[in-house]
This record gives structure tokens, C-alpha cells and sequence, in this order.
């Protein structure tokens, strides 16, 4: 365990001294090795691949083409504040957002949100997330006000209203581009993709119905590289820092939580340094599995944030995950060491 003690900085310092650095291909598996591979190269197709950085690290563009396809709105006047709105709306409106709430408040404030420049959630609507436990956009909510909006384009274009269809539509997008562009957290970030994703679909459909061909035909091209973003980032949330087994995301994990370009990558990659650094279930999870160096590598990246990163929630978060994250489930299972 990680513990704020002058032994364990006096063993840090003297690793730091040494040149070690969590991630190094010290011991590396051939599991480890690939998913390294794998985070240096994966990319969207067009992507250059003489970037100096790899694209997984990188900050991703998920506007490209959407002007095309939608104005963006001017102005500093904040979303956070319609999205904020949503969750004291929806226990009064969840009985109709069931099948219906096509006019419900929070679809308004949708329609609201898309009209306003920016989207701040943090730190006046949410705290940072500098802990697990800090409060964020509840997902569900948005998911349901999503599909409500998206069937009052449905609703608009059957009644013979397609102004107000492409209203709804054109909404859905622009609410995607501010979480995206936000992304406080992998959580918003992935929200931001959903509604980018259905919207596109949905519009798609619509500019096609209309016999808007042309403008049918970016919205295909959007689509289609969005849906190829979507898939990498399930990959590098599922893989590059979900895939646990022997450890096999340690090295990757590591790589993210020092290097990566988006703050709300770095925290996620803290969060599961904080759990790896006492060893890893089994897929079973019957099993934990236990590995001397590796565990000590997590502790040495999770320090490095701590000390080095500079946003100071990532800072806080990393001290956060060194003095909290405690898997009590752990003790329970048995203990097994996997060191060469």
C-alpha cells in the first residue's frame, strides 16, 4: 500500500534515482508488448503516421466534418448550465421519458444547450473530479433525454415539420460537441461520442429522406469516422487500461497516466494504477494475482502523477487514489504471486 511515509519516499527517491520509470520494458510480457504496440499505432485511417505523437495520446478531434454539417454557436454563454438543469428535471419527468417527453423540460433545455457557445461543467456545476466519489453528470439521465430528443426529430418529420426535425437533429450534434469538448471526465467525454454517434445516424436518414444527397454524403463520411474513434476508444478503455489478466494493461496504464495529452485520460489511468499496485483478479476472480515488480511499478507512476503531473486535480486525484483505493474485495480471494 501507498502510504505517505518518509520509508516509503526514501525507497522512491532512491528507484527515481536509478533511472527507473513505471512502464520502462523492464520484464516485459509479450501480452504487455503488444498492447504497448498497440497504443503507439492504433489511429484513425488517414491519420499520419510521422506524428511525432501517437494519436491514442493525443487530443482527438471529433469536430472534424461537423461544421459541415451543422453552424456551430457563438458566444461564452454556458451549456453546463441546461445540462446541469437535467437532473433536477428528470424525477418529475421520468414517467413520460419512458416512450415519450418529446416537450418535456429537459428536452428544452437540449434545445437550449445547443444554442449556447460554450460548456464549462467544472468547476461551478461539478466539482473536478479529484476523487471517485466526486459528483458527476449522471449518464442515465442524458441517455434519456437523448432518445427523447431524438424522437421529437422523428415526431417533427412525420407531422410534415422537417425545420423542426433538423432543430432536434442539428441539437443532438452540438450537445456531443460540447461534452466531447469538455470531457471532464471519460465519462462525459464517452456521453459526448453517444450523442454524436446517434445524431449522425439519425441525420444521415434525415438529410436522405429530404434528398439532401450531398450533405447525406458527409454525414456518412462523419459518421464513419466517428465510428471508428468510438471503437478505439473502447479499445483503450477496455484494453490499453482495462485488460487486467497477468497485469497485461500495466505497462500501457502507465504510459497513459505519464504521457497522455487529455487530463481525463490521465485520471482514469490513475484510478486503475491505484488498484493494480495490490495485484489484479483473475478472470474468474477467484484468483488475485500477485507480481513483486509490477505492483511496484504501479506505486512508482501513481507517485510520478502525484508529484509531477501538471494539472493539479491530477495531482490530487493520484494523492486521492494512494491513500484510498483499497479493493477490500481483495481479501476475501486468494493471494497468488506470478513472479518469474
Amino acid at each position: 500500500m501507498l502510504q505517505a511515509t518518509g520509508a516509503f519516499f526514501a525507497i522512491l527517491a532512491f528507484s527515481l534515482a536509478q533511472g527507473i520509470r513505471a512502464g520502462d520494458d523492464v520484464g516485459i510480457t509479450p501480452r504487455q508488448a503488444e498492447i504497448l504496440h498497440d497504443l503507439s499505432t492504433f489511429a484513425p485511417v488517414g491519420y499520419g503516421s510521422s506524428m511525432s505523437v501517437p494519436w491514442m495520446l493525443s487530443i482527438w478531434d471529433t469536430d472534424a466534418g461537423l461544421a459541415e454539417l451543422t453552424p456551430f454557436p457563438a458566444g461564452t454563454e454556458n451549456a453546463a448550465a441546461a445540462f446541469s438543469r437535467l437532473e433536477k428535471l428528470y424525477p418529475t419527468e421520468k414517467d413520460i421519458l419512458a416512450d415519450g417527453g418529446e416537450d418535456s423540460g429537459g428536452v428544452l433545455e437540449l434545445l437550449a444547450a445547443a444554442r449556447m457557445g460554450e460548456c464549462r461543467l467544472t468547476p461551478e456545476y461539478y466539482p473536478d473530479f479529484d476523487r471517485l466519489t466526486a459528483q458527476q453528470p449522471d449518464f442515465a439521465v442524458l441517455r434519456s433525454y437523448l432518445e427523447a430528443l431524438r424522437r421529437r426529430a422523428a415526431r417533427a418529420e412525420r407531422e410534415g415539420r422537417p425545420a423542426e426535425a433538423q432543430e432536434a437533429l442539428q441539437a443532438i450534434l452540438l450537445c456531443g460537441r460540447h461534452l466531447t469538448r469538455d470531457k471532464s471526465t471519460i465519462l462525459v467525454y464517452m456521453t459526448g461520442l453517444i450523442f454524436k454517434l446517434r445524431g449522425i445516424q439519425d441525420s444521415r436518414a434525415f438529410l436522405i429522406r429530404t434528398g439532401r444527397i450531398g450533405m447525406a454524403e458527409h454525414a456518412a463520411a462523419y459518421a464513419d469516422r466517428l465510428g471508428e474513434i468510438l471503437r478505439l476508444f473502447h479499445w483503450k478503455s477496455g484494453s490499453a487500461l482495462g485488460e487486467m489478466e497477468r497485469f497485461a494493461s500495466l505497462p500501457a496504464t502507465a504510459r497513459i497516466a505519464r504521457e497522455d495529452a487529455e487530463t481525463c485520460w490521465r485520471k482514469e489511468a490513475i484510478l486503475r494504477l491505484g488498484i493494480i499496485r495490490h495485484g489484479v483478479v483473475d478472470k474468474d476472480r477467484k484468483i488475485v494475482q500477485r507480481h513483486s515488480l509490477f505492483e511496484r511499478n504501479a506505486e512508482i507512476a501513481l507517485e510520478q502523477a502525484a508529484t509531477g503531473d501538471p494539472d493539479p486535480g491530477v495531482r490530487r486525484l493520484a494523492i486521492w487514489s494512494a491513500l484510498n483505493v483499497r479493493p477490500d474485495s481483495f481479501v476475501s480471494l486468494r493471494h497468488i504471486f506470478i513472479d518469474p
